[in-house]
């Protein structure tokens, strides 16, 4: 395979690939449902966006418009939706040319060679491709992903009409003195994360390393929500850590929960996914102290983006 468009072999293989692949995915789910969105893995999303999608697919079909594909999102191949019916026309469109130019271009190309005839000037060329080529607004998706799959291809495009991406959700938690044997980076302090002003961002910790939240007053605790990474940092979760609390009073029977040599139980794990959600044990109330405890060393620096401590 030869590079095309000035690309090396290397590039030009890779996106030649990746337009292989997308028509292979288009195939096999032709049948599978009445619509196909294309998506990436790396994109954020707007709360409901299914139901937007299906209901404004829904109502242009009902203004009975002539429409190819919706577009909700203004990058790339990222939240283009058809119907599974007219998915052959860009597959056939996609094999024939896919050592030639990137998705995104064939895409954009397969509409001009289907609306746009020789004598149309490009004012009329664009407004024929948009009867057919309708897009959403404000976009429902967002691409936060930085690195290609391609070694060394940065991705930093954003979809404007997202919005402001949030890296935080604040709570009003019950006052605490608050400590870790974690460095924090700049202004990202444990202080400010557990009072809703910013996230925690940690440098990378080792085993043995804790968070503790120290309350003012013992108080009965009810749900707790821990969340880690966020948009800009998702590899920089916890896990393989524990969720432990130090009761205020002595405890009766701990058969359930595994006590630690300084007499905290431990109530949670933490796992891949870098979140935990759930209530305090009835029986260890009213709680002293809170603290999450990492088992092994992270491979990445730590990001707190959410800290729920619910009082009953």
């Amino acid at each position: 395979m030869k590079g095309t468009l000035g690309d090396s072999e290397e590039r030009t293989r890779w996106r030649s690939k990746q337009n292989l692949d997308y028509a292979y995915v288009m195939m096999y789910a032709q049948n599978r449902g009445t619509y196909y969105v294309q998506m990436d893995d790396d994109v954020l999303s707007k709360k409901g966006f299914v139901t937007t999608m299906k209901a404004f697919a829904l109502e242009n079909t009902k203004k009975k418009r002539e429409w190819i594909m919706l577009d909700f999102c203004q990058l790339g191949s990222i939240g283009k939706l058809f119907r599974s019916s007219d998915l052959w026309k860009f597959i056939e469109f996609l094999l024939l040319f896919h050592q030639d130019q990137p998705e995104d271009w064939l895409l954009s190309y397969f509409f001009k060679i289907k609306y746009c005839q020789l004598d149309y000037n490009n004012e009329r060329c664009i407004q024929e491709q948009n009867k057919h080529w309708i897009p959403f607004t404000p976009s429902l998706f967002q691409h936060v992903g930085l690195f290609s799959s391609l070694e060394g291809k940065l991705q930093k495009l954003k979809a404007p009409q997202f919005g402001k991406v949030e890296l935080f959700t604040p709570h009003n938690n019950p006052p605490a003195k608050v400590e870790s044997t974690i460095n924090h980076y700049q202004e990202f302090t444990l202080e400010n994360a557990y009072e809703g002003k910013n996230y925690f961002w940690g440098l990378t910790a080792e085993a043995g390393d804790t968070i503790k939240l120290t309350l003012a007053s013992p108080i009965a605790l009810g749900r707790y929500r821990f969340v880690s990474g966020n948009a800009e940092r998702p590899s920089d979760k916890l896990h393989d850590a524990t969720l432990e609390i130090l009761p205020y009073m002595p405890v009766k029977t701990t058969e359930s929960y595994t006590e630690t040599k300084d007499g905290y139980f431990i109530i949670d794990e933490f796992d891949e996914s870098g979140c935990l959600e759930g209530s305090f044990p009835s029986r260890l109330n009213p709680v002293a102290s809170v603290r999450i405890k990492l088992k092994n060393a992270s491979e990445n620096w730590i990001v707190l983006s959410e800290i729920l401590l619910e009082e009953i």
